[in-house]
C-alpha cells in the first residue's frame, strides 16, 4: 500500500501540516525509469509530482484538450480511447490501451507540446501522481536523464499509434 503513515512537515509559510509518506513509494516507481539516478535526485523529482485520485468512470484526460499534465499510475487501471476524426460524423471511440500501475499517461501531450491524442477513463478507482507542464520543464532542465526516459516512452507510444492495426 502506498500510504504507510502520515508525517508532519513544515510548509513554505512555516506552518506544520501532515503529509502522506507517498513520496518514498513514488521514488521506487521512478527508479524504474532512471535506475542509475541517485536517491536524492529521485526524491527531488518525486517532489514535483502531486497525488491525485479518480473514481471509476472519471475522465482523466480528454482527446483534443491541452496537455497541461502527465500522470504516473500507482493503483488502478485506465482505458485509453481514440476517436477518429475527433468524433465528427458520429465516429465511435476505439480502445487503444489499458494502462495499469507503473504506466505513464498523458506524456505525449507534454513532451510534444500538443493537444491530447486520446481520452483516458478510470476503469476502477485510480491513484496517480501528476506532473504539471511547468514542473516538467523544470525537471527537463535539472534532470535530463529522467526527462529523456519520459521522452522515450512518448516516442514509443507515438510510433505504436501510427502503425496500422
Amino acid at each position: 500500500m502506498l500510504i504507510a503513515q502520515n508525517m508532519t512537515t513544515e510548509n513554505n509559510l512555516g506552518l506544520r501540516e501532515k503529509e502522506p509518506t507517498k513520496r518514498l513509494s513514488l521514488s521506487r516507481f521512478l527508479r524504474g525509469y532512471v535506475p542509475k539516478l541517485p536517491k536524492k535526485d529521485l526524491k527531488a523529482i518525486a517532489g514535483e509530482f502531486k497525488p491525485v485520485k479518480f473514481n471509476k468512470g472519471d475522465r482523466i484526460v480528454g482527446q483534443g484538450e491541452p496537455g497541461d499534465a502527465m500522470y504516473l499510475i500507482t493503483r488502478g487501471r485506465a482505458q485509453v480511447l481514440f476517436t477518429p476524426l475527433g468524433g465528427a460524423f458520429g465516429t465511435p471511440s476505439e480502445e487503444v490501451a489499458i494502462l495499469e500501475k507503473g504506466a505513464l499517461l498523458g506524456e505525449m501531450a507534454l513532451v510534444f507540446n500538443q493537444p491530447r491524442s486520446a481520452t483516458a477513463v478510470a476503469l476502477e478507482p485510480v491513484e496517480a501522481f501528476s506532473l504539471s507542464r511547468d514542473s516538467g520543464i523544470y525537471l527537463q532542465a535539472l534532470f535530463p536523464a529522467f526527462w529523456s526516459q519520459v521522452k522515450v516512452v512518448a516516442e514509443n507510444r507515438q510510433r505504436e499509434n501510427q502503425q496500422p492495426t
